[in-house]
């Protein structure tokens, strides 16, 4: 079954015969076999895969655009990379390659506590009451 919107929307931006391939709905099998997450985005919203990869207790690199610096654990050794907005190529690939053996090492479920910690239902549900000024208990 051909995607026609995801096609026409490849051709658009000069991309033909493009072939779109089978769907992965689990976010285990979008990032098996990946060492870390890569977001060199120059223009971001949320950025829901670097989300998705400390979720799942991957490192993560991002540029300093939009909600990525938030969204990147930004404390101890499993902490993130935010890079500059804007950064050459040569650069990033140095400070990747400084921070990416302390990354590798370090403990992948301080990244999905991370995420637990602020982004799970409870938490978000919990950040909602507060706003309102309410006690939360959960």
């Amino acid at each position: 079954m051909r995607n026609t919107g995801a096609v026409y929307h490849c051709e658009t931006l000069g991309l033909y015969n493009v072939q779109l391939e089978g769907s992965h709905n689990e976010i285990g099998a979008i990032y098996k076999g990946s060492d870390i997450v890569l977001l060199m985005s120059r223009v971001e919203g949320t950025p829901n895969v670097l989300l998705e990869a400390q979720a799942l207790g991957l490192p993560v690199v991002g540029c300093d655009v939009g909600g990525v610096r938030s969204a990147i654990q930004s404390e101890g050794p499993s902490s993130g990379l935010v890079l500059p907005e804007i950064i050459s190529a040569t650069d990033a690939a140095d400070a990747i390659e400084e921070w990416l053996p302390e990354a590798l090492a370090a403990p992948a479920k301080d990244r999905r506590n991370f995420i637990r910690d602020r982004y799970s239902l409870s938490a978000l549900g919990r950040n909602a009451l507060l706003s309102y000024r309410q006690e939360a208990t959960f």
